[in-house]
């Protein structure tokens, strides 16, 4: 039956050409190259150096920066890339940056991935712009699509959450975000409050390593493959569509600070010489492998455990979508019962743009604080301080959401990745982030964390004599809070489903 569905209603070539290909070496040339052989000069031994990306026009402005000055090689691994205004934005830019000759790769999970298909393909048959898609459907829609979900659910569910963007193979943009209008301040209905932190240094050499593993796997897929019968003939066309949407003058971009074409960012690139934090860096990622279940490949997860130990005082985390395992817990109460102080921030109900991810973490609240966790739940009314770092003028979005995966030990190492503390990321997904042992940007980013959880923004809630309380600045309560009714119907009723596992 599979057989049938996959090869008579599947649009995707099964078994395409595949010619592997890897990183270019680190470019001679530009200001990339200049800005960060001069920072490197300046570091230790050895040390990488990272800046914080924590406002979203900060992170969205070094990503056009870094495209508008690309010279030899952009490469990109997202799990999400949204066609909406900041989506076609930085395509844009790319798009450029390969007509001046970069080469481009673009690896995108395939799980939101749908309806694209020729315009995929013929970016594909641009001269230096490769695009491939990692574990795919066969079947593209319809209901061969569903069956075909149905029939191949282990292999379709295990995927690639990882977030990089390479440039130049001299600098990184690594962390949480993904690419959509949510992530970069421009979405009415809610925007993330979200990390990445811009990255120059040795660690670079690791990224690429890691980005070639992923591109070379037999799970990526050319984009050609998607839709066969399109040729190069149809490539100007999806790329004068791309730039003219691009700089429109239409939509919520129009009054926004991002530059709608390309421009000279020299002097932002001066202006980090003095911004870097160094420090010695290890980059981390789960392998590309078919295996949905067990541990083997699962090097993100292993090394959280063997990272949740701090040296003596404190550890800082944050996971938006936070369902605790049993090891976790297990590895919280010891720390506990050793005077080690854990502080937990996720997302409140509000503040979580999956209500069926809190439903079942709720569940876990009662033991978290039982092992002697300080809890903070974010706010989705959060004060103006914070939302200024979530929203880009002139959008005012209706909500904050929380996306931030990160977390700090003793304020002197940190870890900043896509991993959320959840059996999706832990047993499921494959994850990557950076362990970083530098006590400058672990403080500045503990700091930033503890704002976060600044009464202003957060509940803190606690445990007395069996029931629940959530403290803010000038209220306390004890009823779960929501931001609407409808919301507590459907946090209840999502919360007798049987899947936890799955989330």
């Amino acid at each position: 039956m599979a057989a049938l569905v996959l090869s008579g209603c599947g649009s995707v070539d099964r078994h395409p050409e595949r010619l592997e290909s890897s990183a270019y070496p680190a470019s001679s040339k530009g200001v990339l190259t200049s800005v960060s052989r001069e920072a490197v000069s300046q570091f230790p031994k050895g040390h990488s150096g990272f800046h914080l990306l924590e406002e979203a026009e900060e992170a969205l402005q070094w990503r056009l920066a870094l495209a508008d000055h690309a010279t030899s090689s952009i490469d990109m691994q997202y799990y999400l890339w949204n066609t909406d205004e900041t989506g076609i934005l930085l395509l844009s830019r790319v798009i450029d940056a390969a007509d001046r000759g970069v080469r481009v790769r673009l690896l995108l999970d395939d799980f939101l991935f749908k309806g694209e298909e020729e315009r995929l393909a013929a970016l594909c048959h641009h001269p230096n712009v490769e695009v491939r898609i990692f574990n795919p459907q066969f079947a593209r829609g319809g209901i061969a699509s569903k069956l075909e979900v149905l029939l191949r659910f282990q292999q379709l569910n295990r995927r690639m959450h990882n977030k990089a963007f390479i440039v130049d193979n001299r600098f990184a943009i690594l962390g949480g975000r993904n690419i959509g209008d949510e992530y970069f301040g421009l979405s009415q209905e809610y925007n993330f409050l979200d990390l990445d932190v811009l990255t120059v240094g040795p660690v670079i050499a690791d990224a690429s390593k890691s980005f070639d593993l992923f591109w070379n796997s037999t799970l990526a897929y050319p984009g050609e493959a998607f839709s066969p019968e399109t040729t190069s003939a149809e490539t100007p066309g999806v790329v004068a569509e791309i730039r003219e949407a691009a700089r429109n003058d239409r939509g919520n971009l129009v009054e926004s600070p991002y530059p709608r074409r390309s421009r000279d960012w020299s002097r932002e690139f001066a202006g980090l010489q003095n911004q870097w934090h160094t420090g010695f860096a290890t980059l981390i990622d789960d392998a590309p492998t078919e295996e949905g279940e067990g541990v083997e490949g699962r090097f993100v997860e292993q090394a959280i455990s063997r990272g949740f130990t701090p040296t003596s005082r404190e550890l800082i985390f944050t996971s938006p979508y936070l369902i605790p395992n049993r090891q976790l817990h297990e590895i919280i109460q010891g720390h506990v019962d050793k005077g080690i102080e854990i502080r937990l921030l996720t997302a409140g109900m509000g503040s979580n743009n999956h209500l069926m991810v809190h439903s079942h973490y709720r569940k876990h609240r009662r033991s978290l604080l039982r092992d002697g966790v300080k809890l903070f739940e974010i706010r989705e009314d959060a004060e103006e301080k914070i939302r200024a770092s979530a929203d880009v003028a002139p959008i005012r979005s209706d909500k904050l959401a929380l996306h931030v995966k990160s977390g700090v030990w003793d304020r002197s190492r940190c870890f900043i990745g896509s991993l959320n503390l959840d059996p999706r990321s832990i047993d499921l997904n494959t994850e990557n982030g950076l362990f970083i042992d530098s006590p400058g940007l672990s403080e500045e980013l503990a700091d930033h964390l503890e704002g976060l959880m600044d009464p202003d923004h957060s509940w803190e809630v606690s445990l007395e004599k069996g029931t629940l309380h959530w403290n803010s600045r000038d209220e306390e309560v004890t009823r779960q809070p929501a931001p609407d009714q409808r919301s507590r119907v459907m946090d209840f009723f999502f919360g007798l489903l049987p899947i936890q596992h799955l989330l």
